[in-house]
């Protein structure tokens, strides 16, 4: 699928775009899981928590933590395995990580939080060319 996120006629740029919005997505995950791994932590400091709520808190615990262990992989994955050998393929020059701060700096003059939320939530073509 072909976000619109490159002015990019010819759609050479279409598979670049779809890992730039999988990084986005899994590194929305990782956030998402650490907020919620901080907050069972937070629950778990609770001396006056009983059997039944602690026990569900700590397979939540487990649960988050492998989510979270399975988005790591596929954010490291993506970005330096997938992101790059595409952009050896394009022939741009640059690195990774460089790369992603530039399209950062584009997302902070837009407005943007994260391109997978917008692109999933549909704001995306609302906003594309303001």
């Amino acid at each position: 699928m072909v976000y619109g996120l490159f002015r990019d006629p010819d759609k050479k740029y279409g598979k670049l775009e779809e890992i730039v919005i999988d990084i986005e997505k899994y590194s929305h995950e990782l956030d998402w899981s650490h907020c919620t791994i901080q907050s069972i932590i937070w629950n778990l400091e609770n001396p006056k928590i009983d059997k039944e709520t602690l026990n569900f808190f700590l397979k939540e615990l487990r649960d988050n933590m492998n989510k979270r262990e399975e988005a790591y992989s596929k954010y490291y994955y993506l970005k330096y395995e997938c992101l790059r050998n595409e952009l050896s393929k394009l022939f741009i020059i640059t690195t990774v990580d460089f790369f992603l701060e530039e399209i950062d700096k584009l997302k902070k003059q837009k407005g943007l939080n994260n391109l997978y939320l917008e692109a999933r939530d549909n704001n995306w073509l609302k906003r594309k060319y303001d």
